[in-house]
């Protein structure tokens, strides 16, 4: 794909597609297995693409395709293609211009995710060290392997990967103080599986001063870069030596780190943005705050470059409780808090260590989720008074499936929460959300045999008291560990039977919150 000013913004690259395409074996069609967001109108003769990643036609400028460097006479939708043959859209500004040729693609520096390799030090994995990471995944609850210092790419053969996938760990590969993160489902990606794929590249570099001054004079008004600007991308190395983009890599985490005196503004103030090469802006990406690692962790569809960029001045403005001063979960409160998503329990103060009820912690989560309240949905419990101030939010929340009640007329409002119980209440509403797939039923946790065992376990391990864990129990405090969403309290425990606190339950959705896609009004909260 070719953008405005003929900057390669994607590709060369092999797509992998069949009849079965809902555009069918056409150039339409191959845009649509890249994976690249796009965007089609109709018209006399069919349909035509409208925008690509952002970049919308305008005027007599806008997108159009060649097949073996001849622009066909037909639209995008009827023009038929087979195998090997070499499509490019590219963005024309007028009528006359020339296309780009695909033989001199490759002579023009990619901009973005494209096939191009990443310039500087490369550093590849000797089966002995990944044999001593595989040994070590079950304490660590994967498989963690790191580039030296001076590189910017690691590579791994397609053999190596499989071995990881067949461990049943995640990957966790860091280079240049980035994180990428790959569920075993994430490894199983269709260019790697070819005879001619022959290893996966992963890079992550740091852009140059230069770089990075034209990148951030397209900030929005009221954000500020937050540490360094990276090049991160995936590839297939081919035997040939030509490489390919993968079009899609599902379960990628990453992980950016966090500059030093930026922990208080981590959470809520500080999120990762991706920039759209198309748009020539900078668009959000979220992100959760991990304390233990001292980054900021975000879901990756598409490689790019990726930043920390901080609000400034920091919206909503921060409140301020006198009990949560010098505590560990003061920046997640002070935000949820200011966001309106839980309050205080008197003038200035917080009580972050009182234990939460279903009512409160109910609460939080209808307003997290966007919902409106439904107090005819509670007239079933017994236990809800019609008086009592959550009950259009109890209503909401059994309506949704979120939280149910005890029995068919009882809610237990003033039931204490354990920290068990939150883990599940977490990880299903992950799933209802799109944000996860539910824990039992899909990726690693639901896996059958002994994988899905051992990656279970290699996560638990790591507790004390994992035998305490109640057996329905396990799987969903393994996928909210997995997730990032809760840790051990104290001494290497999960204390899974101890009521949650107020500050654990504000940081448990305070992470699902920066995990959630966007509310859509008007399809959220009916």
């Amino acid at each position: 794909m070719v953008g405005q000013e003929n900057q390669l913004l994607y590709g060369p690259a092999q797509i992998s597609m069949d009849k079965s395409n809902k555009w069918g074996l056409t150039a339409l069609g191959v845009l649509d297995a890249s994976g690249l967001a796009y965007g089609t109108s109709s018209w006399s003769y069919g349909y035509l693409v409208n925008a690509i990643e952002g970049l919308a036609n305008e005027g007599l400028s806008g997108w159009m395709f060649t097949v073996n460097d001849k622009v066909p006479g037909s639209g995008a939708d009827k023009c038929n293609i087979k195998v090997n043959d070499r499509i490019i859209f590219y963005y024309s500004s007028s009528m006359d211009q020339q296309p780009p040729k695909w033989g001199e693609l490759g002579k023009k520096p990619a901009s973005g995710g494209g096939g191009s390799p990443s310039a500087g030090p490369s550093a590849s994995v000797k089966d002995s060290d990944l044999n001593a990471a595989i040994k070590n995944a079950g304490a660590a609850g994967l498989v963690a392997l790191a580039a030296d210092d001076k590189s910017v790419t690691l590579t791994l053969s397609r053999e190596q990967i499989a071995k990881i996938h067949d461990a049943g760990f995640p990957l966790a590969v860091t280079i240049q103080g980035a994180k990428f993160i790959l569920s075993p489902d994430g490894l199983k990606v269709k260019e790697l599986s070819t005879d001619k794929a022959a290893h996966m590249k992963f890079s992550a570099s740091k852009l140059g001063s230069d770089d990075v001054r034209k990148l951030t004079e397209s900030l929005a008004a009221g954000l500020r870069l937050a540490g360094e600007i990276y090049e991160l991308n995936i590839q297939v190395l081919n035997k040939d030596g030509t490489s390919r983009d993968i079009a899609n890599l599902p379960h990628c985490l990453v992980l950016l780190p966090l500059p030093e005196g930026l922990e208080e503004d981590a959470a809520g103030w500080l999120k990762a943005y991706r920039y759209n090469e198309a748009s020539r802006q900078w668009e959000d990406a979220g992100g959760t705050y991990d304390p233990d690692q001292k980054a900021v962790g975000f879901q990756v569809e598409h490689f790019s470059k990726y930043a920390l960029l901080e609000a400034v001045p920091p919206t909503p403005e921060k409140v301020v409780f006198s009990d949560i001063i010098g505590h560990w979960a003061r920046p997640e409160i002070q935000y949820m808090a200011a966001a309106g998503y839980v309050n205080g329990v008197g003038e200035n103060q917080f009580s972050p260590e009182t234990k939460i009820t279903r009512a409160e912690f109910t609460a939080i989560l209808v307003r997290l989720a966007g919902l409106e309240t439904a107090a005819g949905a509670a007239e079933c419990f017994a236990d809800v008074p019609a008086d009592a101030w959550y009950r259009g939010l109890a209503g909401a929340a059994a309506r949704a499936g979120l939280i149910l009640g005890v029995s068919e007329n009882s809610f237990a409002p003033d039931e204490l929460v354990t920290r068990e119980q939150m883990a599940a209440i977490l990880v299903r509403f992950m799933s209802k959300k799109g944000a996860a797939a539910p824990a039992g039923e899909a990726g690693e946790a639901g896996d059958a045999g002994e994988a899905g065992e051992a990656w279970e376990t290699g996560l638990l391990s790591g507790f004390g008291d994992s035998g305490a864990i109640s057996s329905w129990a396990r799987t969903f405090v393994a996928q909210a560990v997995k997730d990032g969403l809760m840790a051990g309290r104290d001494a290497g425990r999960f204390l899974p039977q101890d009521g949650a606190t107020r500050a654990e339950a504000t940081v448990v959705l305070y992470r699902a919150m920066q995990k959630l896609p966007p509310v859509n009004p008007e399809t959220d909260g009916r």
